[in-house]
């Protein structure tokens, strides 16, 4: 088989032998990624019982998609039946266990717990593996756990595809239930999982025998032997909890095992931290060893809570909507900030209520300075009721704050409530929380005692570090540079100097660091450690924070792509808080390709935002994407008129018209009114060349910055743009000059940024341009490897793309053409 190709699959090497199949590592030609081929063993697939267990492993495996399962991408029926899948570059679990390989209790619970939350999403489905053990079960260089070979998995309510009398899984891990050749559910798997989480304790099987017949009666009748005393009682207990012979004396579920599991983590965490000062360096290296497990116990300390007010939510009637205009700052213009500040927080109060719609403050800011009425206000946000202020800090001897709030009915122009407060800055909290309070009553709202505690809470003591965090807020939201984020993040740190249990301070700090790497101002693991580091401690420090939720949830969106590890953050968030906006989701659903689904989820949050460019724009985005173009231009159009120089709205505008009609002279238009953002210049050089108008194209290449713009996933670099000019001048000189100084800068750049598949795809044209055909698809390729279509929906095609001009500008038609035609396929 080696060598040969099979459909559109190069096979490389043979990677192991079983008896339900053969598994070769093999090069998919149209995606080029890497993958594992599976093949039913000539021998029996005739036997259509075999061959149909075979093909319903990958139709039930295909369900899945979490990651801590193997993928699979496809199943190909024919004579010789394969699938294909996710190729996991690691070892093993078997390869790491045994007597003469103590595994780190560290690493036992780590592994352990990614095993069962790649269970309990399998479960969910109605899933059962029915072989899980140490061989099934891989674990990649940097710590990452994969579940692998459904093959005997079984769909809740489909029959089971083995002979009567016959029985499956590997006899020293089954279940006692399932060596008798009884029914087995998922507890059954919970069964195996407690062999394989003994194994990793103690170095050796719970049951085992000389001959086949002995280890099945040690399964059923005999206990297994003491672990080792070094394994903390907690542990100990949880494993032979999952040993239970009796299936209702075992976990019930793998949720109710991760409890335990996560419990006794964060028990370790605490006691590493904790340990005496000749211990604190190992036992902060050690934590930073187990990122990927730490989610399951932030969400598990808030699950409560948040499903207790989420069940009265379900009871509550259609919710009354309110928007809080900003405060107007009477004090000095340097005062700004607070004010600003101030309404947010007084924002943030009222949307954790229930049966309170609450504006996002993205639209409310709209109205700063902007003489409307309120009947007017209320008409273009669909909003009941409006609340507003004026604030003064007399920052004096008195060091006072001076607040005057309104509560207005819109459809009469009654005021329902209005107040003064003039104290003391030290109870600005309190002020805070009874304005809230009063909404709340005035709106004839009744508190969950959840929800009034949340009111009542400060998030600081120290006036001073609250101070230093607002300002950092008024940074962040200026997000369109590195020096305006960098300055947030002084701000924060500051804030965290003063007050080192500012769990909010934390959070806003994190989220920071996770938004500078992610508009690639600096994409580090340092600056990516940083933003987890900040969001874990937010978290430690107040569990139940909503913020440090989000925090969390954008460190995985914006850092390793963990889209899922996101979603399950922030469901959580949204099955309790109803004026969550539904923005981030959406993003991920997209990036995820669940086109549909992000369509409604953005859609939802644009109610919540009527008058939030952002959101309009976002929204046209996606409906761009979707070749949807009329309604991608309503949207545009709107976000225009709330914010006529919204620099991304012109640019989505551009693109919709490009897409759409193909009308340069508009396009140009949009151009010219275009803000004077470093990205102008970029898109008009792309339109020169697209006129074919180079010589303007070249004049305008030499004024722009060595990096013309950068983003998640183009980089334009000004010696590329000079390289691909001049290659369609057909001046081959001077395209192979400014390639070849492209292509030693990019070559320093990836030794320096590693794993970043833009640089790859520039790396790649580099090559092209140079006439190296296989260095060039090389590069291509990696970068298709690192970013493709099933990781990034959003992402990916542009390296599918780039891969195309490769083969374009090497005059290899074929391969380009079909790359195109694959995009015309999709979003």
């Amino acid at each position: 088989m080696i060598g040969k190709t099979v459909s559109h699959y190069q096979i490389l090497e043979k990677l192991g032998e079983g008896g339900m199949g053969v598994v070769y590592k093999a090069e998919d030609t149209k995606l080029q990624r890497t993958v594992a081929l599976k093949f039913l063993p000539l021998d029996v697939a005739s036997d259509n019982e075999l061959r149909q267990r075979f093909i319903n492993e990958a139709r039930t495996a295909s369900a899945l998609n979490h990651p801590n399962i193997c993928t699979i991408y496809s199943v190909e029926d024919g004579d010789q039946p394969f699938i294909a899948m996710e190729f996991v570059e690691g070892k093993e679990l078997r390869d790491l266990v045994g007597a003469q390989h103590a595994v780190p209790l560290r690493d036992v619970i780590n592994y352990a717990t990614q095993i069962a939350e790649g269970l309990q999403a399998a479960h969910k489905k109605g899933i059962v593996h029915r072989d899980i053990k140490p061989a099934n079960i891989m674990v990649t260089d940097d710590g990452l756990v994969k579940v692998m070979d459904f093959g005997l998995a079984k769909m809740k309510g489909q029959p089971a595809l083995t002979k009567t009398g016959s029985t499956i899984g590997t006899m020293a891990y089954m279940s006692p239930e399932q060596a008798r050749n009884e029914g087995v559910d998922h507890r059954s798997d919970i069964f195996s999982f407690g062999a394989v989480l003994y194994e990793l304790c103690s170095g050796r099987q719970p049951f085992a025998g000389d001959y086949e017949a002995a280890t099945l009666y040690s399964v059923v009748h005999e206990e297994p032997k003491a672990l080792p005393e070094n394994i903390p009682s907690e542990l100990q207990h949880i494993v032979f909890k999952c040993l239970e012979k009796e299936v209702n004396n075992r976990y019930q579920s793998a949720e109710e095992l991760l409890v335990d599991l996560r419990q006794f983590q964060r028990k370790q965490v605490s006691h590493e931290f904790t340990d005496d000062k000749s211990h604190r360096p190992r036992a902060a290296k050690k934590r930073m060893l187990w990122p990927v497990t730490f989610i399951g116990v932030v969400i598990l300390a808030v699950t409560g809570y948040f499903l207790f007010v989420s069940s009265q939510k379900e009871l509550a009637p259609e919710r009354i909507m309110l928007v809080v205009l900003p405060f107007e700052n009477l004090g000095p213009p340097a005062d700004e900030y607070f004010a600003d500040g101030i309404t947010e927080e007084i924002t943030s109060r009222l949307a954790g209520l229930h049966g309170l719609g609450v504006i996002s403050r993205t639209s409310a800011i709209q109205y700063k300075n902007m003489e409307k009425t309120i009947a007017a206000i209320g008409e273009e946000l669909g909003v009941g009721y409006v609340l507003t202020g004026t604030i003064r800090w007399n920052r004096g001897r008195s060091n006072s704050v001076r607040v005057t709030t309104q509560l207005i009915r819109v459809s009469d122009d009654t005021h329902l409530w209005t107040r003064t407060y003039e104290k003391v800055l030290e109870v600005i909290f309190a002020v805070q929380s009874d304005i809230a309070e009063e909404v709340a009553k005035q709106l004839d709202l009744t508190l969950l005692e959840p929800e009034r505690k949340a009111l009542l809470e400060k998030p600081t003591d120290n006036l001073q570090a609250y101070d230093f965090y607002l300002r950092g807020k008024q940074y962040a939201a200026q997000h369109q540079s590195r020096q305006e984020q960098s300055q947030a993040v002084e701000m924060y740190e500051k804030a965290i100097d003063l007050d080192s249990t500012f769990a909010l301070a934390y959070a806003n700090l994190s989220d920071t660091h996770s938004q500078i790497y992610f508009y690639t101002f600096d994409e580090t693991a340092e600056r990516l450690s940083k933003s987890k580091a900040a969001a874990d401690k937010a978290l430690a420090l107040q569990p139940n924070l909503p913020d440090a939720h989000v925090a969390l949830a954008y460190y995985y969106y914006r850092g390793p792509k963990d889209f899922e590890r996101a979603l399950q953050i922030l469901e959580v968030i949204r099955r309790a808080r109803p004026n969550f906006a539904n923005t981030i989701v959406g993003r991920i659903q997209r990036r995820q390709g669940k086109w549909q689904e992000s369509l409604t989820t953005l859609g939802e949050a644009f109610k919540l935002n009527p008058r939030s460019a952002e959101s309009a724009v976002d929204l046209a985005f996606s409906y761009t994407l979707l070749r949807n173009y009329e309604k991608a231009e309503a949207l545009i159009q709107e976000a225009l008129s709330l914010w006529p120089e919204y620099a991304l709205a012109k640019y989505e505008q551009r693109q919709n018209v490009l897409s759409w009609t193909g009308d340069i002279d508009e396009a140009w238009s949009i151009i010219e009114s275009y803000p004077e953002w470093p990205e102008k210049h970029f898109w008009t050089i792309q339109m020169y060349i697209l006129e074919g108008r180079y010589d303007q194209a070249l004049q305008k290449i030499a004024t722009i910055p060595a990096v013309a713009w950068e983003d998640q996933a183009i980089y334009e670099q000004k010696h590329l743009s000079f390289a691909t000019t001049y290659w369609l001048q057909n001046n081959q000189l001077l395209s192979h000059t400014y390639a070849d100084t492209l292509r030693m800068i990019l070559k320093h750049d990836i030794s320096k940024r590693r794993g970043v598949a833009r640089l790859h795809s520039a790396l790649g044209l580099a090559y092209a341009f140079l006439g190296r055909t296989e260095e060039a698809i090389k590069e291509g390729r990696r970068a298709l490897e690192l970013m493709p279509v099933s990781k990034d929906a959003l992402d990916g095609p542009v390296h599918v793309q780039r891969l195309a001009r490769i083969y374009a500008i090497l005059g290899e038609y074929d391969p380009a053409i079909e790359k195109l035609e694959y995009l015309l396929s999709i979003p």
